[in-house]
């Protein structure tokens, strides 16, 4: 297969490979855009309910208990929707008067708020009074998350150190929570920490005063968490060295397989059967197939780093790594003398008109059969073998009609009948060649004529 071909066919996958990459980033922020939507609903939920606080239970100084019962659900919600996760929080199946306040992964909650971490502990005694198999089911509850700290630090002092505390410092509280919570584990044979946990937020972002200002902060933290994910997406859809690498390592591999493919293809056209291979013959395979793992490694890469980091189209960049590919071999066989300079020259140009067609076919194809890479083999192929034949056609035309337009050159500068000559015809060859860069001499009794240049075309 042709090396622009296989280059062009590279770029196609490497195209395709940032395709997805763009794929997956605008799929991710369209499902963000969703989740941002639904965060916001649960906080908007809660909004509403404390924006009537008539049908909220209590009175002024105790409607904070419900308050805090839709932030610990609506919040944890939201924040986890937000971030694409679902939340285990709930009040689906909960009556507004029953044992729990809302269920969390299933299991029963309830949540106590009273002003004080012994007051606050004290309710939840009371609350296992009227439901003692609460615990038992698998029941927990939520407390102000300031009074939780608190409490935890007087679990942990010393004994000594917790009576030195003065009733000032907060000593006859603490005191007296610690012996009820002592007293609490003895007896339902459980741990503190095991079956209180702490809410989302303090006692006072649940008081009716604040707590808009509660959800408005909550707000804000969720639109960071919101861009924070936006940001994640962006990073993980830009270009790596990794994925670098592993397009440069397919590209080695697949044109290597094709090289030594090719190789063996021509040996055997050859008439030798693949049995009869000398080492001769292998190494040439060798070498083939060595040449082709270093040429699409390196075409692969380049087109990756080309389109990612140059900005530069799949297929362009594709002919650009074949082309300048090409030119390296044949820089290399002017300096071993194993060709001409003209030759060479004459090479480069080749070189460009081939990459140019390869990569038109390439687009062309990969748009009228939008199948990754084989859309653009199928063009580039096409347009290569299309190319092809008009550079044949061309020649064949001039070999026809060059002769007939030199004797017509002739005749007219004889000055004789150029009835059977058009006119078009001669100017086509005055454009050409130009009149006076030609000279020629023709024989009427053989029919023959012979053309020299006399200096360089133009």
């Amino acid at each position: 297969m042709d090396e622009f071909i296989q280059g062009h066919g590279q770029g196609a996958f490497v195209s395709h490979i940032n395709q997805m990459r763009a794929d997956e980033l605008l799929g991710n922020l369209a499902m963000q855009d969703i989740n941002l939507e639904l965060a916001l609903e649960e906080l908007q939920i809660v909004r509403d309910f404390i924006s009537t606080p008539e049908h909220i239970l209590g009175s002024e100084l105790t409607k904070h208990g419900e308050i805090a019962e839709q932030m610990a659900v609506g919040f944890d919600r939201s924040e986890n929707f937000v971030v694409g996760k679902e939340s285990g929080y709930t009040f689906e199946g909960v009556k507004r008067l029953a044992p729990e306040d809302y269920l969390l992964d299933g299991l029963p909650v309830q949540s106590k708020f009273y002003n004080s971490p012994s007051g606050t502990f004290s309710a939840i005694t009371e609350h296992l009074d009227l439901y003692p198999d609460f615990i038992s089911s698998g029941g927990t509850y939520e407390i102000p998350r300031d009074q939780f700290a608190q409490l935890l630090d007087w679990l942990n002092m010393s004994q000594e150190s917790l009576a030195k505390l003065t009733n000032e410092e907060g000593g006859r509280a603490a005191r007296k929570a610690v012996d009820q919570i002592r007293t609490f584990e003895a007896q339902n044979g459980v741990r503190f920490e095991d079956v209180v946990n702490p809410s989302s937020i303090d006692y006072k972002d649940a008081q009716l005063g604040v707590a808009e200002n509660t959800i408005n902060i909550k707000e804000g933290k969720i639109g960071s968490l919101d861009n924070e994910q936006r940001e994640q997406f962006t990073e993980l859809s830009k270009p790596s060295l990794t994925q670098g690498l592993q397009v440069a390592a397919i590209g080695a591999v697949l044109d290597g397989v094709i090289s030594f493919s090719s190789a063996v293809v021509f040996k055997m056209r050859e008439g030798k059967k693949l049995g009869e291979f000398d080492r001769e013959d292998w190494e040439y395979i060798f070498k083939e197939s060595a040449k082709g793992t270093l040429r699409g490694g390196l075409t692969g890469g380049g087109i990756y780093i080309l389109t990612n980091f140059a900005g530069l189209n799949a297929f362009f960049a594709a002919g650009l790594m074949s082309a300048t590919f090409s030119i390296t071999v044949s820089a290399i066989r002017l300096s071993k003398d194993e060709i001409t300079l003209e030759q060479f020259i004459d090479g480069i140009g080749d070189t460009i008109i081939n990459a140019a067609v390869t990569g038109v076919g390439a687009l062309a194809g990969q748009a009228l059969i939008p199948v990754p890479v084989l859309g653009a083999l199928i063009g580039s192929i096409i347009a290569q073998q299309l190319f092809s034949i008009i550079i044949k056609s061309v020649s064949l035309l001039e070999k026809i009609h060059i002769p007939s337009l030199q004797k017509a050159l002739y005749m007219y500068k004889r000055n004789e009948s150029l009835e059977k000559w058009s006119l078009s015809q001669i100017d086509l060859l005055l454009i050409s060649v130009g009149e006076n860069e030609m000279e020629v001499e023709y024989e009427e009794d053989k029919d023959e004529y012979e053309v020299e240049r006399l200096c360089l075309m133009v």
